[in-house]
């Protein structure tokens, strides 16, 4: 269903199997230092998506990481608009592609 007005409908789903599982992080544009913040899905499994949250329209950097490890960075997608009444769902992609930062791809 549609997110309510002022929001985004963010669902994040892990397809790639050799990414392990992985925690997202959706924080303030322009972050690059997790110190104190929570991941905003944790332990996200290959082969799942997770439930949908509403987030607030906006532009964040989404950030992922290996399960319980916040330097162990996956993805930065440093500037992503959350447009009211959108539904985003991005998806590391493919074998080997979320290894490391360098070789992490990813479909929104």
């Amino acid at each position: 269903s549609a997110p309510n007005p002022g929001f985004t409908l963010f669902t994040v789903a892990d397809v790639s199997l050799d990414a392990g599982m992985l925690d997202i992080y959706v924080v303030p544009q322009g972050t690059t230092n997790l110190s104190g913040w929570s991941p905003t899905f944790t332990a996200v499994q290959y082969g799942t998506a997770v439930t949908s949250q509403e987030m607030t329209t906006g532009t964040y950097a989404i950030i992922v990481t290996a399960s319980g490890n916040k330097t162990d960075v996956r993805l930065t997608l440093p500037s992503v608009m959350f447009s009211t009444g959108h539904i985003l769902t991005p998806a590391p992609t493919g074998p080997s592609e979320c290894s490391s930062e360098s070789s992490c791809a990813v479909r929104i």
